[in-house]
């Protein structure tokens, strides 16, 4: 079984595919897009993380 050894942010994913933020957001809202465990949240201290 393969293991993850990198995450991106959802703003780095945006620039990396040449998309804007807004639209990854709106995507990742919809849970039909995303299979389960596909978004990760990481605590950086505020108070909305960072999703990865």
């Amino acid at each position: 079984m393969a293991r993850v050894t990198q995450v991106l942010s959802i703003g780095e994913v945006a620039r990396r595919i040449a998309e804007t933020l807004e639209l990854i957001e709106v995507i990742r809202a919809n849970s039909d897009n995303i299979d389960y465990a596909e978004m990760i949240l990481v605590d950086d201290g505020t108070e909305s993380g960072i999703t990865t």
